[in-house]
């Protein structure tokens, strides 16, 4: 008699690939196909590990009424960061993100080099704004270097 064994890889992709690795999962399950070697990568880990972690919760032991169990909790869960299936939960939670991209992109920085921006420009205005407000005329410095090389004998 020879055993077989069977090994499921889950590719990386993202978002996309956990839901598509989700998915095979499920028609694995479905089918009774008892898999013996998990491999992920990147987006595939969210499928394989959320697996594993329901099959060790459950005994280590494949059932089709926590499969179903197991899909629709994922299923529920899908829209963690925006739920819309309520409007207003959904605006809320939208707004909330919007809001902090705009404070980590924009309003921090400006706040964090803010603090250094300040004395280095006081700093340097103690030091070099008398230079810095001189006023300069653009002939009284070209006359100064032609007279300088008149000097010099070139």
């Amino acid at each position: 008699m020879t055993s077989t064994e069977t090994g499921l890889a889950f590719t990386g992709g993202g978002i996309r690939s956990a839901a598509f690795c989700s998915g095979i999962l499920r028609r694995l399950l479905e089918r009774n196909v008892e898999v013996d070697y998990l491999s992920c990568v990147s987006g595939g880990s969210y499928a394989g590990t959320a697996y594993l972690d329901w099959k060790y919760r459950n005994g280590k032991k494949d059932d089709p009424k926590w499969h179903q169990k197991f899909f629709d909790n994922r299923r529920k869960r899908a829209g963690y960061l925006c739920r819309w299936e309520k409007l207003l939960e959904g605006i809320l939670d939208t707004t909330i993100l919007l809001s902090l991209v705009l404070l980590v992109n924009f309003i921090e920085p400006i706040i964090m080099w803010g603090s250094y921006a300040c004395p280095v420009a006081y700093i340097i205005d103690l030091l070099f704004g008398k230079y810095l407000r001189e006023e300069r005329n653009c002939n009284d410095v070209a006359a100064a270097k032609s007279f300088s090389t008149r000097d010099e004998g070139f």
